[in-house]
């Protein structure tokens, strides 16, 4: 199974591109809290994530520097060779499901979420989450 879940925070704003004509797609990466080290320096991880199609367009509207988000999605190996014949791989994360995961960014400021997409205060309902599609690979 290849299935992994992350919660942090955004380390830039979201950008879409467009490759193929009109496949949308996004990349950005969260940092990750991994708790202290036993001198009490904070330890964050630094994860790459890539959306595509219709939650790339949601993360490059929504998906700020800072949010507070969770993801679901599947680790990838992108392979490739560099101009001097060496081949070069990285582990990307590819998003199949997200959301928000807090209320507000890390200069405190409010997130605002679509309408249609923010927390009922009455009803304790959490934020749907953007459902996932196929992916291309």
């Amino acid at each position: 199974m290849n299935k992994c879940m992350f919660v942090g925070r955004l380390t830039r704003d979201s950008e879409v591109r467009f490759v193929g004509g009109n496949k949308a797609v996004c990349d950005n990466s969260i940092a990750i809290n991994n708790g202290k080290d036993k001198d009490g320096n904070e330890r964050t991880t630094f994860v790459d994530l890539v959306f595509w199609d219709k939650r790339a367009e949601f993360a490059g509207e929504w998906f700020k520097k800072g949010t507070s988000v969770w993801v679901e999605c599947r680790a990838q190996q992108d392979v490739w060779e560099t101009e001097n014949k060496e081949k070069r791989s990285k582990i990307v994360f590819v998003v199949e499901n997200s959301g928000f995961a807090g209320s507000s960014n890390s200069s405190g400021k409010q997130t605002d979420a679509p309408k249609s997409e923010k927390k009922n205060k009455t009803k304790n309902e959490t934020v749907p989450v953007v459902e996932s599609e196929d992916i291309p690979f």
